[in-house]
């Protein structure tokens, strides 16, 4: 990833310690993935007017997902879209769920 290394190699002329390049390159690409991810679950609760959902979702989730862990995929794309697919289903659940109470 071009801009891991670009914004690394300014943060190392500014005084990081470019020993630690490569943990720092691998940091900011998880950081960026991490990033993109949340960015693109809220986008589709706000689309699929499920913001507040989302929102709760993603907490739990990350709450959930540092303590125990998850799924690992080689390609990340596979990560974001069966998340997205998990997500989207437990929302479906849900609102069947909730139909079936009233």
């Amino acid at each position: 990833m071009r801009i891991a290394e670009s914004f690394i190699n300014w943060m190392i002329e500014h005084g990081a310690n470019e020993d630690d390049r490569d943990v720092y390159i691998y940091g900011f690409e998880c950081f960026v993935n991490e990033l993109l991810a949340d960015v693109l679950l809220l986008t589709v609760g706000l689309m699929t007017s499920q913001l507040l959902a989302t929102i709760l979702w993603l907490f739990f989730f990350t709450l959930i997902h540092t303590q125990l862990g998850g799924f690992q995929y080689l390609l990340s794309l596979k990560l974001h879209l069966s998340s997205m697919r998990i997500i989207l289903s437990l929302k479906a659940g849900l609102r069947l769920s909730a139909e079936m109470l009233l």
